[in-house]
């Protein structure tokens, strides 16, 4: 289930960033949400996985996967939210642009 939400998590993150890049903003904070709501359920995920592999006493499971995994999900987590924050700044920078319409 953590390779879901992690490959949903970076579609949404990048499907958001060409569509304000392409200055079509609606809908890009839910969508930006929504990959940010992935990657927390990546995380919790994954906790739930070390969780049972204690709970279970696999000593060498938690050895052997978690450094790597847990690197990996903190760089696949960080990189999913510095998009989500460029596609959040660049659509209300485009909005505060705008002028007002009467």
């Amino acid at each position: 289930m953590w390779i879901c939400y992690g490959v949903l998590s970076i579609v949404f993150a990048l499907y958001t960033l060409i569509r304000v890049l392409r200055q079509k903003n609606k809908g890009a904070v839910l969508m930006s949400f929504l990959s940010l709501f992935c990657a927390m359920a990546l995380m919790l995920d994954f906790v739930w996985m070390i969780r049972d592999w204690v709970i279970k006493e696999d000593w060498a499971a938690l050895s052997d996967v978690v450094p790597v995994f847990a690197v990996m999900l903190a760089f696949a987590v960080i990189c999913c939210v510095l998009i989500n924050m460029f596609n959040i700044l660049k659509v209300s920078v485009r909005k505060k642009k705008m002028p007002a319409s009467s």
